[in-house]
């Protein structure tokens, strides 16, 4: 979709002159709902879509462990987080590399868990990290989900992991994005909508 803002522009103003509101609210409401879908993509995965900002592309998992290389110096933390993640749906954001696995507890015969999965998986990895410096970790329950959420460096880079289920507790979606210290903040937007926007299958 093309946004003409110059001819845009005349309509308005010819709107404006003639008092008719009706085709002034009509044109905001178009750039409005414009401007929201250059803002991000939506994605489908096996059990659940969600948002990622706009220009992300999926890419395999030899280019993704080409950035890595290529980003990171060949940072072995980070290039063994993605080189184990056989099963991972990986894209790119600017300079952030964002990873998703999906499971569907119903359909894999996957041990099923209780509403306090999340928060002894917190706890968990709390005491994993207890003493790095840098970790980060929430727990948010949502109308629709569960998400835990952690941050913390790993080597060279910083990771922010998600770990999320659906209010049943059969779906889940894991996540991690790996980015450096330049690209906080597009990870930190990029993790915003995709807590935001994740809606799991029925």
């Amino acid at each position: 979709m093309t946004l003409n803002l110059a001819y845009l522009d005349i309509i308005v103003v010819t709107a404006i002159k003639t008092k008719n509101m009706k085709t002034l609210l009509n044109i905001l409401t178009f750039i409005l709902v414009s401007l929201s879908c250059f803002a991000q993509d939506r994605i489908s995965l096996s059990n659940a879509t969600l948002e990622l900002p706009k220009g992300a592309k999926k890419i395999t998992k030899e280019q993704a462990l080409s950035h890595i290389s290529k980003k990171f110096n060949n940072d072995k933390v980070a290039m063994e987080s993605v080189s184990q993640a056989l099963r991972f749906n990986h894209y790119l954001s600017k300079d952030v590399l964002i990873s998703f696995n999906t499971s569907d507890i119903a359909k894999t015969g996957d041990i099923a868990v209780d509403r306090n999965h999340l928060l002894n998986m917190k706890k968990g990895l709390d005491e994993l990290f207890k003493g790095n410096e840098s970790y980060r970790s929430e727990i948010k329950n949502l109308a629709d989900k569960s998400i835990v959420i952690i941050q913390y460096s790993i080597g060279s880079s910083l990771c922010i992991r998600f770990y999320s289920f659906n209010k049943e507790f059969t779906r889940a979606l894991t996540g991690t994005l790996v980015f450096n210290k330049d690209n906080q903040d597009e990870a930190k937007s990029a993790m915003n909508m995709i807590e935001k926007t994740l809606k799991f299958n029925n």
